[in-house]
């Protein structure tokens, strides 16, 4: 069973070794690495071709800068693998990590297969756990609510290419924040069985404070309203378990986050807000109570203290 390792990489000198290193010193050795050098100006696209000379599993791609879907898209395009796995340049894996995932996959042919992470910030490790004792079935609509914080980023998985292949699916390249949140509503439309593995398996390192992932600018905000409102069309409309409450707390994470914008304008804020509006006269069950508080501000047209409350907390 062949797994494809797409690495999108953009001027990702000081750590792209570590990266690739922990790829190709997987226990499981069936695998092929693509490396999509993203136009980089430093030394990575040298990196690349080191590697590339270095092991005959490894694929290098040097494109123009087009952004990271583009490049993770031109991965998919030249993928062979029965599943497909995306790496970021900055994380690395444990050394087990594909093996641990494909294990399973041998007798049942899993569409999806997720695991857990550690998170890495200033050297210090802490391993993501579940927020409380879970069981878990191999149906994505009766646990996506359970596992919500593993699934929204297109790391810690391995996904059927064949999924991707036959519904034509692909990172949305013009837009800038949230498109793989959207990639996976995509997906995940036509997952039948996964599989969670419950076990850390992936580094996520915060190198980069001022990556893009972490700007809050009022674009950004546009589109991650954007993915907010196509996610929740798609867990309502697909009737999965507990949706309601998912996409109530998804509402609350991005108008929080982006309450703390760099580029303070209320009205776009407020506009923007009251796209989601419709999405907060839902069942409220396992809300917390200051989330329900806030929902009874924006409803009752003081958003403006929500908003307050949010960028100054």
């Amino acid at each position: 069973m062949l797994v494809s390792v797409i690495v999108p990489i953009y001027n990702s000198e000081r750590y792209l070794k570590e990266c690739v290193d922990s790829i190709i010193n997987q226990s499981y050795k069936n695998i092929e690495v693509l490396l999509i050098d993203d136009g980089s100006n430093d030394n990575s696209e040298k990196i690349c071709d080191y590697y590339d000379g270095l092991d005959d599993r490894i694929v290098v791609v040097h494109n123009t800068n087009r952004g990271v879907s583009n490049a993770r898209n031109c991965g998919i395009e030249i993928s062979k693998g029965d599943y497909i796995c995306f790496v970021d340049s900055d994380d690395y894996l444990d050394t087990k990590f594909i093996e641990s995932m494909v294990v399973n996959c041998k007798d049942v042919k899993y569409d999806l297969v997720v695991c857990r992470n550690y998170n890495v910030s200033s050297n210090v490790v802490k391993e993501t756990a579940i927020p409380y004792e879970q069981t878990f079935s191999n149906d994505l609509k009766e646990d996506y609510y359970k596992l919500t914080s593993f699934l929204g980023g297109p790391v810690m998985k391995l996904y059927r290419r064949k999924i991707m292949e036959n519904n034509e699916l692909y990172f949305n390249e013009l837009v800038s924040y949230s498109e793989d949140r959207v990639f996976n509503s995509m997906f995940y439309k036509h997952v039948k069985e996964y599989l969670f593995v419950n076990q850390p398996l992936y580094y996520i390192v915060d190198r980069n404070p001022n990556s893009l992932s972490k700007q809050k600018s009022l674009k950004t905000f546009v589109d991650a309203v954007d993915e907010v409102i196509f996610t929740a069309g798609f867990l309502i409309g697909d009737n999965f378990k507990n949706s309601n409450q998912v996409v109530i707390n998804h509402c609350i994470d991005v108008i929080s986050n982006f309450a703390k914008s760099r580029e303070y304008d209320y009205n776009v804020f407020s506009n923007q807000v009251s796209r989601l509006k419709e999405f907060f006269c839902l069942n409220k069950e396992g809300i917390s109570l200051k989330r329900k508080l806030v929902i009874l501000l924006i409803r009752y047209k003081l958003l403006y203290l929500a908003y307050i409350y949010y960028r100054y907390k």
